[in-house]
């Protein structure tokens, strides 16, 4: 597991992304192992940051993502913390920035209440962040993929 240093994680993650994607598929890649990719959309829309991970791949003439691809991304607006803010029983929206408001036993509940979405059949609540809806697709495409 890559973690980015401190500074710009989502330049750390594109840069990253390439090389991942290559080696796992590689020769010496085993089927069972799969990357999760996650970057913070910012201020971007979903899709751009999506596509920014492409035009990556692309400069390195690596073809694009397919589904054949062990490869799930990630992408949280604003941030990772809108999601751990909401997964803890806050209303959210994705314009706002709540990394002043989660706490360290916010980052520890967030976890369970995923297990407990996935439980559920992914039944969403009324205001789940449409970029939670679209990772938790990515998600159970790692247990049904397409």
């Amino acid at each position: 597991m890559k973690l980015s240093p401190r500074g710009d994680a989502s330049k750390f993650v594109r840069a990253e992304y390439p090389k991942e994607i290559a080696f796992l598929r590689s020769r010496s890649y085993q089927p069972n192992r799969l990357l999760i990719t996650m970057i913070d959309a910012d201020r971007h829309a979903v899709e751009q940051r999506n596509k920014q991970l492409d035009r990556e791949l692309k400069q390195k003439e690596l073809a694009p993502r397919s589904s054949q691809d062990r490869v799930f991304v990630l992408v949280p607006k604003r941030n990772v913390d809108t999601w751990i803010w909401f997964l803890n029983d806050n209303d959210v929206n994705e314009a706002d920035d709540y990394k002043s408001s989660v706490k360290r036993e916010h980052c520890r509940h967030a976890p369970e209440e995923l297990c407990e979405l996935r439980k559920s059949g992914w039944d969403f609540r009324a205001g789940t962040p449409p970029s939670l809806i679209a990772g938790c697709a990515e998600l159970r495409n790692i247990e049904n993929p397409p």
